[in-house]
């Protein structure tokens, strides 16, 4: 099989505080990154587009909790 044909996903359902968590792990990651060449340059933008995608849940959540 071709890697480029086989495509796997996943779903997850996470609540409010497992959400906060997984972007405080995150932001720690990212901040904390050492660098290219130690380690590659794709890892830093999954790691700041993680981050944005965890944020904006908790944006969601926070403008749809007090709605």
């Amino acid at each position: 099989m071709d890697s480029e044909e086989y495509q796997w996903a996943v779903e997850w359902t996470l609540d409010i505080d497992k959400v906060r968590s997984l972007y405080d792990s995150i932001s720690y990651a990212y901040e904390s990154w050492p660098g290219y060449p130690k380690r590659p340059l794709e890892e830093q933008e999954f790691l700041k587009t993680v981050k944005s995608e965890l944020f904006a849940m908790m944006m969601d959540h926070n403008l749809y909790k007090n709605s």
